[in-house]
């Protein structure tokens, strides 16, 4: 009974190569291609069936290579289903899908899909805290020492980078250095423009 059913499960193979063979990887072995032949169709299918009923029998027949490309849902087992993924495959591509067996079979069963490894975000380099601007240098002004410029002719007094001073006369130009109080007990009045 078993070589009846085997030598039918070969011919249905051998009819099935001839009528579809459908080219996939020629870089080598294919996952679904158990025959080795370059192409993943019918014939490997009919073998797939044909090793599920040995195993089922206890005389399975494939080495670890024909096994690992028969197992193809990965749940360690030979079996119809794995030939049937291969016949479904076998006629999508045969319709001009251009799809590899692994990438079918990932669509067929996302769950096999490796996940990608977690990416890291990048490591940016510390920040530094902003900086402060560094405070300006307290100056310390004696308010009985100020330099003023005095106009002895209007009785003004100004600021050194007040905009009239280039005005004076250099006869009425006098520098001073004293308190505002002291130029104002002078006799002198603060210019309007400078405000000193």
């Amino acid at each position: 009974m078993k070589e009846i059913l085997k030598r039918s499960l070969l011919f249905v193979a051998l009819v099935s190569t001839l009528v579809s063979t459908i080219s996939v990887n020629a870089e080598g072995i294919e996952l679904g291609d158990v025959n080795g032949n370059g192409t993943v169709d019918a014939g490997d299918a009919s073998e797939i069936l044909i090793e599920s009923a040995l195993r089922g029998a206890g005389q399975g027949e494939f080495d670890s290579e024909k096994e690992k490309n028969a197992d193809l849902n990965c749940d360690s087992v030979i079996d119809a289903q794995d030939a049937t993924f291969v016949l479904i495959y076998s006629a999508v591509a045969g319709a001009g899908a251009e799809i590899t067996v692994q990438e079918f079979i990932y669509e067929q069963l996302p769950e096999l899909r490796p996940t990608e490894p977690p990416t890291e975000p990048p490591i940016e380099p510390p920040t530094q805290p902003p900086t402060e601007p560094e405070p300006e240098p307290t100056i310390y002004v004696d308010p009985n020492n100020i330099t003023y410029v005095f106009n002895t002719k209007t009785k003004k007094f100004h600021s050194p980078d007040c905009r009239d001073v280039d005005k004076i006369a250099s006869e009425n130009r006098q520098d001073f250095s004293g308190s505002r109080e002291d130029a104002v007990n002078m006799g002198y009045s603060p210019c309007g423009h400078c405000k000193p």
